[in-house]
């Protein structure tokens, strides 16, 4: 898959996946053993053709299998979409603070070998 159809799908999956976010400010630690959710990620097949046209069509990963791959090596970005503010209060260690609104102009910006997983809350 090309660099340009990745970085557009995962601004669409982001600006999809992410449009019930607020900037909501979470004053208790953040962690990745959050509440657990069903997990279904995308695979490499995947295109701008399938892009989930609503939140509850945007691919999930559950926090366990966030860790899985971090434990098994695997090159991993995580990008907090929520406001700085938020971010400077609490966020998940050696997340990307980006924030929904600027992930349009600043894409580029998340490295182009690693798997990309954003959150919110």
């Amino acid at each position: 898959m090309n660099t340009s159809l990745v970085r557009g799908l995962i601004a669409v999956l982001a600006l999809v996946a992410l449009a019930g976010c607020g900037a909501m400010v979470d004053k208790q630690p953040v962690s990745p053993t959050a509440t657990e959710a069903p997990a279904s990620t995308p695979d490499a097949s995947t295109t701008l053709s399938d892009t989930p046209t609503s939140a509850s069509d945007a691919p999930r990963i559950a926090p366990r299998d966030v860790r899985k791959l971090i434990k098994d090596g695997e090159d991993v970005a995580i990008v907090d979409t929520r406001s700085l503010r938020s971010y400077e209060i609490s966020h998940i260690e050696g997340a990307i603070s980006l924030p929904l609104e600027e992930i349009g102009e600043r894409h580029t910006e998340l490295p182009d070998d690693h798997i990309i997983i954003l959150y919110c809350t």
